[in-house]
């Protein structure tokens, strides 16, 4: 990935149908410098554990866009708040990975999915409408933040 800027001020975007903030700018010196750097969690750690993965090892896959409003239980979601880029991300030790960016209201997460098969998920999204890869990065983002919430729960619990 090749983070753009569409002007100074603005945030840093990935350069994909995600649109995905990846940094930003705060009127300064530095506003002319491309973030080269993500946080992402790792999902295989039994505690929340963040690393950080350069943009240029990101080679995007498909996006997760909500589309038009729909219904989802007693309400009607509209789309917009949530955007989901998948990407494969290669490491040199551990081959490639998947790495789900998101942005929310809360700002921009990510996860990777190491140790699993980047050809199995290629198959679960090629083809899929983007509201549909929505919809699985979406659920793939409630089960994480379960799994988080149970963990703080057990550590504090001690």
């Amino acid at each position: 990935m090749k983070p753009r800027l569409l002007r100074a001020g603005y945030f840093w975007r990935s350069n994909d149908p995600a649109d995905i903030i990846v940094g930003e700018s705060h009127f300064n010196e530095a506003v002319c410098i491309a973030p080269t750097l993500i946080s992402v969690v790792d999902v295989n750690c039994l505690v929340h554990h963040e690393i950080s993965i350069s943009l240029s090892r990101l080679e995007f896959l498909v996006a997760g866009l909500f589309g038009p409003s729909r219904p989802f239980g007693l309400e009607v979601w509209n789309g917009g708040g949530h955007r989901y880029g998948v990407y494969i991300y290669t490491d040199s030790l551990d081959g490639e990975n998947i790495v789900i960016l998101s942005n929310t209201l809360d700002g921009t997460r990510g996860v990777i999915l190491p140790y699993t098969s980047t050809e199995a998920w290629k198959t679960v999204f090629y083809g899929l409408p983007s509201k549909q890869v929505w919809d699985i990065c979406w659920t793939l983002k409630r089960i994480h933040d379960s799994k988080s919430s149970q963990e703080q729960e057990v550590l504090t619990r001690d």
